[in-house]
């Protein structure tokens, strides 16, 4: 049985834009209420409390979670902090394969599979180009 993990880079990229949208959102606190009252002190203090719990408890787990497996007779996609979730795909079932690549992710060098079968879709997220490739062939392979 394979086994793909997410890379370090994910994580990194995930808490950059963690941050970029504190502080997108302390900029419109700032902004639109009134400096020196007490709904702007507790909005402040809520964002930076969201982000602190988001970036170094929530990120973290949520990467480490994310697991796929693949073997000769399925592909098993398992994650989740509060939810956890797995998703089992019989290679048989499956119909194609769809590699996506964004600009961000292509400067990254990650991309994501989407894999559709009879019965539902699977998504493989932000794995290295690399691993992607040759899982798309290797899936491929139990089509054909």
């Amino acid at each position: 049985m394979k086994q793909i993990t997410l890379k370090k880079r994910v994580l990194v990229w995930w808490e950059c834009a963690a941050f970029l949208a504190a502080i997108l959102l302390a900029a419109l606190v700032l902004l639109i209420f009134v400096p020196g009252t007490w709904l702007w002190y507790l909005l402040l203090w809520v964002l930076g409390a969201v982000y602190v719990l988001t970036s170094f408890l929530y990120l973290p787990l949520l990467w480490m979670s994310i697991i796929y497996c693949v073997d000769d007779t399925c592909l098993m996609c398992h994650g989740g902090v509060l939810f956890p979730k797995t998703r089992v795909m019989h290679r048989e079932r499956i119909a194609f394969i769809t590699r996506v690549q964004g600009p961000v992710s292509s400067m990254l060098h990650i991309a994501t599979l989407v894999v559709r079968a009879a019965g539902g879709t699977a998504v493989v997220h932000m794995v290295h180009e690399k691993q992607a490739e040759e899982l798309e062939q290797e899936l491929y392979g139990g089509i054909e």
